[in-house]
């Protein structure tokens, strides 16, 4: 992930801050899988589905025990339990970064850069640059 050519200002003011927090939270969206398990509930819920498992049925009725009918009732409840589960999948936290950084031993000279810094969940590594500046006043 990155932030652009120019990155993003985290902290702006006329001089460079004594100290300054910094939290990075990555998050993964669950949107898709959300969206894929409404679709298959939508299509198993339907009154279509149902006309379509009662005329497989009728097709079948030479062949029709009841070993295929509880095995078709529990195939449909089975697919509705899943696709529930993945309508209510949440979105998860990948990583997690808290820097509290102060001028004096962090930034003395207005910039600090480090590269493969691990966040606190280990599941990231982080890259940052950042520099201040004085204005004139």
């Amino acid at each position: 992930m990155t932030f652009g050519d120019a990155g993003y200002a985290l902290y702006t003011t006329d001089k460079i801050p004594v100290s300054f927090n910094w939290t990075f939270l990555a998050m993964e969206s669950d949107e898709d899988i959300n969206a894929l398990g409404q679709r298959i509930d939508d299509i198993i819920g339907s009154t279509d589905f149902d006309s379509f498992t009662t005329n497989l049925l009728t097709v079948l009725t030479t062949a029709v025990t009841p070993q295929i009918t509880a095995g078709i009732a529990i195939g449909k409840f089975l697919s509705r339990a899943t696709t529930k589960a993945m309508i209510k999948n949440k979105y998860d936290q990948v990583g997690v970064y808290y820097l509290s950084l102060n001028r004096m031993e962090h930034y003395p000279h207005g910039e600090r850069k480090r590269d493969d810094v691990q966040d606190l969940s280990n599941n990231l590594l982080v890259d940052y640059s950042i520099f201040g500046t004085t204005y004139g006043t």
